[in-house]
């Protein structure tokens, strides 16, 4: 059983409470009575006209109650008219509802549907039956409470209220029952039969017909074929079973699951069509999404999902758990567009919700990737052919102490050839359930509703569907949680031999989480009950990590493998946490003089923080100086910085020079870009293609030379992103055809 929400101190609190169940059901009211005892809150045991006069209990009434329509009213009408009379009292109205099962329905008869529907208005011997084989799939969920003294208080007649408060209570039920069961599922080849016979898509095989000279014929098989790969098929049994089967998995292979939502969210789920935008760090999150979902008492998902996964047995089950399959690339394919487009419509259309992912594939790096923007359009679209449907978007963070896939993904950046996803390679993937991978960390952002961003009509589309992109990705990266194995890698990746004393380990933690949890530049990071001691007993977990005891003096931590791929991972999961606070110990380390200017401290990071917003997807605003002078007072607060010579101790100069390594790479990639825009002709328009490749060859000779490794330097995105940051501000100006020119007064030295 599942009982939402799971804080009920708000209701330990409440005088009066009358419980309102959406039905005449016996079986659901035990169950009411059994959550109370069980969440120590007073039971439904007494009639609602006796409410006033009793104490410990509570009463109850049917909102739906056969053949007896007036019944419901009237005790209504007697419950306002005695407030009227009394208006000192107070009664709580708290809507209860209670699903047996998690089945929406389908448009179809079956046998099995007896004993796998969600048990509405149904007659009292297929009730048993599904008591019988549902009896703990049960979702009880209790609705904010309603005071009726503020009801009362409006100036109508008891008639009136009744009548207000009776559609207050309809509402509930239908939007709560419309976020955990959602709209009727829809018969697969029924569905595919519709799409084919729509106007967009008949027009689409017209001019396709012309276009080729193909029969008419010929490409309606085509485009079956296409959308037999494309359809999901959810089936509630199969995502029950999955649930059953997760819970098991989950508990072998990780050591607990966080979740975070903000109250907004259930609110939302009632009243909007939900659009869950989540990081993709693994094959993982599929599951791991849906299966929170459910736990939290929402609907599944349809998640998007690239058809690499679309293989025998697996891509079967993953459909039943509401997958559907889109080609990596498509652009220029008219019917497969035009098919797609019509599969996403309908599902917005009727109010499923959905889950993709912005960055398309897995992050190789860490970092998040550059949003992709295609499935987004076809949302808007979507939106703007049929808008009279609410829609929201929720980020959603998920991070792991450890990414299953995080070495090959790793490899793969290296150079080395990953093995396809076969059925094979599923079956060899078993041997993950021998293995430990510490704790997942999902956070669910604030839903952001897709009107407020379509109120600009002079907008261009594209644009719209960009910024829309980077909101989402921004709300992400502001979600981040800090994980224990996150801040171990980033401190020991900090240090140049990869090696740090105890002691020093120590302070540096310190000083992070003196700073993490009293400046705006920290979100979510779980610093408030991680102490240096239970940091050090997930160091002696970490296979990567290896400790040299030392008779003479401080023990000493080190890696195994400097350039670990896994830890290098973990460590840029926090680079956009601690970019502002390593920018400033950059800065001032390398300040020429003994004293440091805090107004020159100021303008530099601001104008670095500038540059590196779209690849890290930073919230550059008005407010970015003033979190930069915040974290200035803390660093001095703690001895990190003075304003008037450098820290004189050897250790806060450590310190200093560690958090600053933090970001070194990253720094050190635009000081090489700067240097290289520095020694070309500033005359001579330039193409910024070209420039784009000069820089990534820059780049990847650079780390070579240094040991490291190629890593995310031999792709062209990394150098186009920094290279179209400087356009923005102005330091290359676009001059057409591809070209443009360089300023040389605006480079940052």
């Amino acid at each position: 059983m599942r009982i939402m929400p799971r804080n009920f101190a708000p209701f330990r609190g409440k005088q009066n409470i009358c419980y309102v169940l959406s039905k005449r059901s016996f079986s659901d009211l035990l169950v009411l009575e059994q959550v109370c005892r069980k969440r120590n809150i007073a039971p439904p045991r007494v009639k609602p006209k006796f409410l006033p006069q009793t104490t410990g209990q509570a009463s109850y009434f049917y909102l739906q109650v056969r053949n007896k329509k007036a019944h419901t009213a009237t005790i209504m009408r007697e419950m306002i008219e005695a407030l009227q009379q009394k208006p000192q009292q107070e009664i709580n109205i708290v809507p209860v509802s209670v699903f047996w099962g998690r089945n929406p329905g389908r448009m179809e008869r079956s046998f099995w549907r007896v004993f796998f529907s969600d048990a509405e208005n149904v007659h009292p011997i297929k009730r048993f039956f599904i008591i019988l084989v549902k009896g703990r799939d049960i979702l009880v969920n209790f609705g904010n409470p309603i005071s009726l003294q503020k009801f009362v208080q409006q100036d109508s007649s008891s008639d009136f209220l009744q009548r207000k408060l009776n559609r207050v209570l309809r509402v509930h039920f239908r939007t709560q029952k419309n976020s955990v069961l959602g709209p009727v599922l829809y018969n697969r080849q029924h569905l595919i039969d519709s799409l084919l016979k729509s106007a967009n898509v008949a027009a689409t095989i017209n001019s396709e017909a012309k276009r080729s000279g193909k029969a008419i014929t010929e490409l309606n098989k085509k485009a079956r074929k296409y959308l037999e790969a494309i359809c999901a098929d959810m089936s509630p049994r199969f995502i029950l079973l999955f649930y059953i089967v997760l819970t098991w998995v989950f508990k072998k292979i990780f050591a607990g699951l966080e979740v975070k939502t903000p109250p907004q969210l259930a609110d939302a789920a009632r009243t909007d069509e939900l659009i869950y935008l989540p990081s993709h760090r693994s094959h993982m999150d599929y599951l791991l999404l849906s299966y929170v979902l459910y736990k939290e008492g929402l609907m599944t998902p349809h998640i998007g999902s690239g058809d690499n996964l679309n293989i025998m047995l697996i891509g079967t089950l993953l459909r039943k758990g509401g997958a559907f399959f889109l080609k990596r690339k498509f652009r220029g394919n008219r019917l497969y567009t035009t098919l797609f487009s019509e599969y996403i419509h309908h599902l917005v259309s009727k109010g499923y919700p959905l889950c993709f992912f912005l960055e398309g594939g897995r992050s190789r790096t860490g970092y998040l990737r550059e949003p992709k923007t295609g499935m987004l359009a076809m949302i808007v679209n979507s939106y703007q052919r049929d808008s009279f449907r609410k829609i929201s978007l929720v980020p959603v963070y998920i991070g792991y102490d450890r990414v299953i896939e995080a070495n090959s993904l790793l490899n793969e950046v290296g150079g080395q050839k990953i093995a396809d996803e076969s059925l094979w390679e599923i079956i060899k993937a078993r041997k993950i359930l021998k293995s430990s991978f510490g704790k997942v960390y999902v956070r669910f952002g604030e839903p952001q509703p897709l009107d407020n961003f379509m109120t600009d009509v002079d907008k261009p589309f594209n644009e719209k569907v960009n910024s829309l992109a980077q909101v989402v990705m921004k709300k992400i990266v502001n979600n981040t949680v800090l994980t224990p194995h996150s801040i171990i890698a980033t401190i020991l990746l900090a240090k140049k031999h990869r090696s740090i004393a105890i002691r020093e380990f120590t302070t540096v933690f310190k000083a992070i989480r003196h700073l993490a949890l009293r400046l705006e530049w920290h979100t979510t990071a779980n610093f408030e009950h991680l102490s240096h001691d239970k940091l050090l007993q997930t160091v002696s977990k970490m296979k990567q990590i290896d400790r040299f005891l030392c008779k003479t003096g401080d023990d000493i931590l080190y890696l195994k493998n400097k350039h670990d791929p896994a830890m290098v991972y973990l460590a840029n999961n926090c680079v956009p946490i601690f970019l502002i606070p390593s920018l400033i110990a950059h800065f001032a380390k390398n300040a020429n003089d003994q004293q440091i200017n805090k107004q020159d401290i100021t303008v530099k990071v601001s104008r670095y923080h500038r540059l590196m917003a779209q690849e890290f997807f930073l919230t550059h605003d008005q407010h970015t100086d003033t979190v930069i002078n915040q974290t200035l007072t803390e660093m001095l607060a703690i001895g990190l910085l003075t304003f008037d010579q450098k820290p004189k101790s050897n250790k806060k100069r450590t310190l200093l020079t560690t958090l600053s390594n933090i970001t070194f790479d990253i720094t050190s990639r635009y000081e090489l870009l700067f240097q290289m825009l520095a020694d070309l002709d500033t005359d001579t328009p330039h193409s910024f293609h070209d420039l784009c490749n000069s820089f990534s060859l820059l780049l990847n000779r650079t780390a070579l030379l240094q040991g490291g490794m190629i890593s995310e330097f031999n792709r062209e995105r990394l150098a186009a992103i920094q290279l179209g940051s400087l356009k923005r501000l102005g330091v290359l100006i676009d001059s057409g055809d591809g070209l443009v020119n360089i300023q040389p007064e605006s480079l940052l030295r």
